[in-house]
């Protein structure tokens, strides 16, 4: 990622920089910081894809093969992040953060109410491999525990640096 991406963390504070970034490219280094496991750069890259709106929606995310893609491993972590993140972003919404900064708060102190973001819908045709792929390794061999979008198509990886707020 040091090699790749070596001054985003410089970059996203630019906004010549932010005017000629795309949600898509936005996604794709977020699926490399996931595929290298850097959970700092992860963390980050989703802060900056959750404060860039009102247009970077995940749910409007394009379809993977339309820009080439046709590696089912490939699809199927990219349709996995797709959908980690949308949990991510409804996280963050029970939590009463908005991405506006207009933060709400519920009386009892309990989830507040949002309309939830959905998922791309070719999410639900990308693959479930045979063989499992293992992106996160940890530290005790016999973990092998992931993340339930990830689980369901064979792979093992965490999102809990989806998760920063």
């Amino acid at each position: 990622m040091d090699e790749q991406h070596p001054d985003i963390f410089e970059l996203h504070l630019l906004p010549v920089w932010q005017w000629r970034d795309t949600m898509q490219r936005s996604f794709y280094r977020l699926y490399e910081a996931v595929c290298a496991y850097d959970e700092p750069l992860i963390g980050y890259e989703t802060e900056y894809f959750w404060k860039r709106q009102p247009g970077w929606n995940p749910d409007v995310l394009r379809d993977p093969r339309e820009d080439g893609c046709m590696d089912p491993e490939q699809l199927a972590v990219l349709a996995s992040l797709a959908e980690g993140l949308v949990w991510s972003f409804n996280w963050r919404l029970s939590l009463g953060l908005r991405r506006d900064g207009r933060h709400v708060e519920s009386e009892d102190g309990g989830p507040t109410d949002y309309i939830p973001v959905v998922s791309p819908a070719w999410t639900k045709e990308a693959p479930v491999l045979d063989e499992r792929l293992i992106l996160h390794k940890y530290s005790d061999p016999d973990d092998t525990r992931s993340d339930p979008d990830f689980d369901k198509r064979n792979i093992q990886a965490t999102t809990a640096a989806l998760r920063t707020v």
